[in-house]
């Protein structure tokens, strides 16, 4: 696939995950369906993010997995809703798993990519992983709000999806510029 075309992409996915967002704060009803094509939005832009990163050599198999972790959560729910077994249980239990799996591995990629990045000489030198390691904690303590008290994190879990649907697809937009701009190779992790 070419530079342009991915750029294409990645842009149209960022502004679709900006609409699903916004769509979802005005409108719950539709709140599983959107949350579940925006998973899988999420997750293909993710992996052709990744993919960009892995001709360039700095592809991290943790953002693989957040990405195919989140285009399975997306799939189950959409199954789920063919087949008239989604409740909310059940779908709040799919979007907890999915923001713990998350979660844990933005903290094993934040502290691998730490400890890769950092020497003796000069110290830590990986820019974010501490943020990242925070947003994974942050994660894993919603997912498990949200899998352990399902009625109660739905509200909380909409307004959540629909934050990290407008900023993923923020972050895939500014992506889309810089595809196929990498041309350092470094391995992260």
């Amino acid at each position: 696939m070419n530079n342009t075309l991915k750029k294409i992409l990645l842009f149209f996915c960022g502004i679709a995950l900006i609409i699903f967002g916004i769509v979802v704060l005005a409108n719950w009803s539709l709140m599983i369906y959107f949350c579940a094509i925006a998973l899988i939005i999420y997750g293909g832009g993710s992996l052709l993010m990744w993919f960009d990163h892995k001709k360039s050599g700095t592809a991290s198999r943790w953002s693989f997995w957040i990405a195919i972790a989140s285009i399975a959560s997306g799939i189950a729910i959409i199954v789920g809703g063919s087949l008239n077994l989604v409740t909310v249980g059940f779908v709040m239990l799919v979007f907890g798993i999915w923001l713990i799996v998350c979660g844990v591995l933005e903290i094993i990629g934040a502290v691998i990519y730490r400890k890769a990045m950092t020497t003796i000489e000069l110290g830590v030198q990986a820019p974010g992983s501490m943020l990242s390691i925070v947003f994974g904690g942050i994660m894993i303590g919603v997912g498990l709000l949200v899998a352990l008290l399902p009625i109660f994190a739905l509200v909380v879990a909409t307004i959540l999806l629909a934050i990290a649907m407008i900023v993923g697809g923020v972050r895939m937009i500014f992506g889309s510029f810089s595809t196929g701009s990498i041309t350092k190779k470094e391995e992260i992790a």
